[in-house]
């Protein structure tokens, strides 16, 4: 298929921020950040997404096949097949120019008691945001009409032959509908994308104690929410008599496509790229420093910290193209 593209993004960020001394020993400084962190779109409207909410309002398709659910942005420039949605907005998004990305800032410095003590106590407090990844848009390519794949092994290749091993005919540049046999293949945008943002925050005491040597002792801290990253969302649950799943009422490697959420779409063949990662990190720092003659300068540092995160594999493959992976043990339980 064609997989030229012409991405674009809008970017646009300002700030205020004023220093102001509220008695001779204690400044602070204070300010905010605005960002419009515009979603990706494409010049000539060549992209295509999936909306599950579209597939799961809406019947299991027939052999006749469907082209509900599938969506593209309002300038795609072809005709659409019935059912495939027409969005508002250039981007895959609901909202393609978040307006609530503000981030304000503060700080302070404090010496209790003067210039004499030797004590400063010092915390701050912001909120940030990272651009939208780029290349997590990046990942739609492969989606029709542009292009036409198949993925086809185990049992779903059971026809394949030495003398005719490709059983799928590819029809790039045509949409190919979806069917309850069709086991096709794509990468949807969650509607509700967004940048994420980490919020930063620590309190720290440094002591100077004698011959010309300083003790620190902070605390330090973030939380990321938002988070990028991307899920599989087609996985087959398990069958039973009493909770049937498509008519299917045993588990087999032959009937997993039968058992998935949304028919029509293999298992593990429905990637969602989305903004719902969690993180937390806490930290206790300490350090001291010595200074000795002729600049030279002894210093020792301990760190305690702990991270937590719902989003593994923040690297490689899934770290630089969605961020990470959300699919930890039961990717549908978010």
């Amino acid at each position: 298929g064609n997989y030229y593209k012409a991405y674009a993004a809008i970017d646009i960020a300002s700030f205020l921020q004023d220093d102001i001394k509220l008695t001779p020993h204690l400044p602070i400084t204070t300010g905010v950040r605005g960002e419009l962190n515009g979603g990706v779109s494409e010049a000539y409207g060549h992209m295509s997404s999936v909306s599950p909410s579209i597939l799961a309002s809406n019947p299991a398709p027939t052999a006749a096949g469907t082209f509900v659910g599938f969506t593209v942005p309002s300038n795609y420039p072809d005709s659409l097949p019935p059912g495939v949605t027409r969005l508002s907005g250039k981007t895959l998004a609901d909202d393609g120019m978040p307006l609530h990305n503000f981030g304000p800032r503060f700080g302070f410095s404090w010496q209790p008691r003067g210039d004499a003590g030797g004590t400063v106590l010092r915390g701050g407090y912001g909120v940030f945001y990272t651009l939208p990844n780029g290349n997590s848009i990046l990942q739609t390519l492969g989606n029709q009409p542009y292009v036409s794949t198949a993925s086809l092994s185990s049992v779903s290749n059971g026809a394949a032959t030495f003398s005719n091993p490709f059983t799928t005919h590819l029809t790039p540049g045509v949409w190919k509908p979806r069917t309850a046999t069709s086991q096709l293949s794509a990468v949807t945008v969650e509607h509700n994308i967004d940048s994420p943002m980490t919020q930063q925050y620590n309190l720290d005491v440094q002591q100077q104690l004698p011959a010309q040597t300083v003790f620190e002792l902070g605390y330090v801290g973030t939380r990321g929410t938002r988070l990028a990253e991307s899920r599989n969302i087609n996985l087959p649950s398990l069958a039973s008599p009493q909770g049937p799943i498509n008519g299917i009422t045993t588990n087999t490697v032959a009937n997993a496509p039968q058992r998935v959420p949304y028919l029509g779409f293999g298992p593990a063949s429905l990637t969602q790229i989305e903004t719902y990662g969690f993180s937390m990190y806490n930290s206790l720092q300490a350090s001291v420093r010595k200074q000795m003659s002729h600049g030279v300068q002894l210093q020792g540092a301990y760190t305690w910290g702990k991270t937590m995160t719902t989003v593994a594999n923040g690297y490689g493959t899934n770290g630089v193209f969605a961020g990470g992976s959300g699919n930890v043990n039961n990717p549908d339980i978010r």
